[in-house]
């Protein structure tokens, strides 16, 4: 008797679960200052302007991670959601320069791996944003607001899916290994 085996494993980890939980992860949110935003070449965008993002730091966890954020602006990131939400009681602008938004980047030395971002519901924003604002990275998600406003109360909601963290792939992988050996003993 042949015994045939065909194993696949595809994990892409879209919301919180045991073996792709973000909380713990350390982030970073980088928000585009000045009249020229900032240079984000790892987007492939070459901003000559030259402006300097504000950069702030945070741990995912329950709740927003950044509060209040760059002038009445709260960031909260959760496994597969970052929320953008503007507090102001007028509108606000962002300048016209190739980019000028935010950027979240996760900052662990092996970080998940992020395969894909999309938006996913906006309020509150003079222009509606695009699926070409929305940009991502292995390690980072980027929100171009540039020529756009933000008013008051608004927010703006981006899903994203991503691949743990090395070394969870790798428990995740041994454990499935553990026990197709174990079946394959009994049998």
């Amino acid at each position: 008797m042949t015994r045939t085996l065909v194993v696949a494993l595809a994990v892409t980890f879209s919301a919180a679960t045991a073996w792709g939980s973000l909380v713990g992860e350390p982030i970073s949110a980088e928000f585009g200052s000045g009249a020229n935003g900032f240079d984000q070449p790892g987007y492939g965008i070459n901003n000559t302007g030259g402006g300097q993002p504000i950069i702030a730091n945070s741990i995912i966890g329950p709740g927003i991670e950044f509060n209040p954020l760059f002038s009445q602006v709260s960031v909260d990131v959760a496994d597969g959601t970052i929320v953008i939400a503007y507090g102001g009681s007028s509108q606000t602008g962002f300048s016209n320069t190739t980019f000028n938004g935010f950027v979240i980047r996760f900052t662990d030395p092996s970080p998940p791996i992020v395969t894909g971002a999309s938006l996913v519901s906006q309020s509150g924003v003079g222009t509606p944003l695009t699926a070409n604002e929305v940009e991502f990275s292995p390690q980072a998600i980027a929100i171009n607001f540039t020529d756009n406003t933000f008013d008051g109360g608004g927010s703006v909601t981006v899903d994203y899916t991503y691949i743990p963290e090395p070394a969870s792939m790798a428990l995740l992988a041994g454990s499935g290994l553990i026990l197709l050996h174990r079946r394959m003993k009994r049998a």
